[in-house]
């Protein structure tokens, strides 16, 4: 038999009077009150999208160092490539910033390392290449750790910009 050392919290179940009141799905009620929206205006402008945007971007670490450099990238029409990873989160965030680049007027690529062969986050072999195309890379879901890899991408000529979800340790 397997013992997990975790424990898993759940969120508790919301009133049944909540999960019926929506115009929506019960489970996705159950989502909304999870994340602290009990009134029906909170909901309908989280649904519409309204709250999207509430926080400050120029909070992010290091972000009035990436917003100019990828501006001066996308002036000179230098290569751009987003280094993506492979699972839902790492290509999601490859496909929304590649877009988001384009839209801005980037010439701009992705790479997404295959699983078997390259495994997880940056890898040297796969900088090499991308160096031939690119003068920055911008990381997505992977890199926090790949602290030998992004110093490599530098001695090869780029200059990086890490964004990724995860610890450093």
């Amino acid at each position: 038999m397997l013992v997990q050392a975790k424990r898993w919290e759940f969120y508790p179940e919301a009133p049944a009077a909540f999960l019926h009141a929506g115009a929506t799905h019960p489970i996705l009620m159950q989502v909304l009150y999870n994340r602290g929206l009990r009134e029906p205006d909170q909901i309908n402008a989280f649904l519409k999208g309204e709250d999207a945007v509430q926080e400050n971007p120029y909070r992010l670490r290091d972000v009035n160092k990436a917003v100019p450099r990828i501006l001066r990238a996308i002036e000179k029409k230098e290569g751009v490539c987003v280094y993506g990873d492979f699972d839902a989160d790492g290509v999601t965030a490859t496909a929304v910033m590649v877009t988001a680049l384009k839209r801005a007027g980037a010439r701009v690529g992705a790479y997404i390392p295959d699983r078997v062969d390259e495994g997880y986050g940056l890898n040297v072999g796969a900088l090499e290449r991308v160096a031939k195309q690119a003068s920055l890379l911008i990381t997505v879901d992977c890199g926090i750790r790949s602290v030998a890899e992004v110093n490599a991408a530098r001695k090869l000529g780029m200059d990086v910009i890490v964004t990724d979800h995860h610890s450093i340790g």
